[in-house]
């Protein structure tokens, strides 16, 4: 899976193994969730001609996987961040 033989893994730093486990997991997700938004893709052309018309506008209408609403949480917070330097909250009793 990682694409290394043993020997190879034996000279490398714990750090450098730590990364290349981390590397190949996130390969692997990236190519199951491919997988999957490629058959909610099909579905969607699939199933489009047989609905109302602007009940299904876009293949995530069919149904949103979790990885898709980690990334707007994290745009999210990212702009609450934002928005906490410019409107900082003040503490007072006035």
């Amino acid at each position: 899976m990682i694409g290394i033989s043993i020997s190879e893994i034996y000279e490398l730093t714990p750090r450098e193994v730590a990364n290349l486990r981390i590397g190949a997991t996130e390969m692997a997700e990236t190519i199951d969730r491919s997988a999957w938004m490629r058959a909610r893709t099909v579905a969607f052309y699939a199933i489009a001609p047989h609905t109302k018309k602007g009940q299904l506008n876009e293949p995530r209408d069919l149904w949103k996987f979790d990885w898709e609403e980690e990334v707007r949480d994290r745009d999210n917070r990212k702009k609450l961040a934002e928005a906490e330097k410019i409107f900082p909250k003040r503490l007072s009793n006035g």
